[in-house]
């Protein structure tokens, strides 16, 4: 049976840095998986700047030449501001110890971000730059589920991740949406992200939509549950009062601010 993808990274890098080069063949041997699934971790780790790929393998680059993973590109004005605000309240809700699921998504980036401010906590996640982010927090711990990469190498999806998902179970799950509608029907960009999402969310004991107070009222492509899949919500204070009454209707926890809790207990 083979590793999963976080186990599979750390095997990667103990042989390079043991041998500075690999062949794709010898490592699929090694860790019992695809040459296609060597070429994407080697792919990620190239990303990271650990390894420079060469055909048919790949070397280990020297310590000088080794970059920390991409940074969250910054975001200027109201817009920053509000996904930070999002952030703060996710990790204020996060709790040393506990197993969480980060779907990828640029709030849910900011929360790993600040998960240094934490210890203990293990994060489960699609997403290659969460991944990278908490996997360099001494007191934390991250599993970067296996899948097929999306056209950009950020994120994992497919059956393969949906599977890997289902063998775990969390305290939170944050689902960070593209829009809410009208109707309060939960939408995202992506069908494949909706798939994860649906399959995974029985697996974990509370599950927090995430989504942007300008985002509320707004479809996105894919519209695929409604608001009785999830416990609570994060959004922004700005939300209108009309919305926050119908969040409440719903009978879901709704957090505007860091200190500030609006919904049901």
């Amino acid at each position: 049976m083979g590793m999963f993808a976080l186990e599979r990274i750390r095997v990667i890098k103990k042989y390079l840095t043991e041998h500075e080069q690999a062949e794709v063949q010898a490592l699929s041997g090694l860790l019992s998986v695809s040459e296609v699934t060597v070429r994407r971790d080697l792919m990620k780790l190239e990303h990271e700047g650990f390894l420079t790929r060469t055909h048919g393998g790949a070397m280990i680059n020297p310590p000088d030449e080794k970059t920390e993973p991409p940074p969250i590109p910054p975001v200027d004005g109201e817009t920053g501001r509000r996904l930070a605000e999002l952030a703060a309240i996710g990790v204020r809700l996060i709790r040393d110890g506990d197993c969480v699921m980060l779907v990828d998504g640029e709030v849910n980036a900011r929360i790993a971000e600040r998960l240094e401010e934490k210890a203990d906590v293990t994060v489960l996640t699609n997403d290659v730059r969460i991944a990278s982010l908490v996997a360099r927090q001494p007191r934390n711990r991250v599993v970067l589920l296996g899948g097929d990469m999306d056209p950009g190498g950020s994120a994992a999806y497919g059956s393969m991740t949906i599977e890997n998902a289902r063998r775990f179970h969390v305290e939170q799950l944050f689902i960070e949406v593209d829009g809410i509608t009208p109707n309060l029907q939960l939408t995202v960009a992506e069908q494949k992200k909706a798939d994860l999402v649906t399959a995974v969310v029985e697996h974990a004991a509370r599950s927090i939509i995430v989504c942007p107070a300008d985002r509320v009222g707004h479809n996105a492509f894919y519209r695929f549950a409604g608001l009785k899949l999830a416990d609570a919500v994060i959004t922004n204070a700005s939300l209108s009062d009309e919305y926050k009454s119908r969040l409440f209707a719903e009978d879901l926890a709704v957090f505007t601010a860091i200190d500030v809790f609006e919904g049901k207990v």
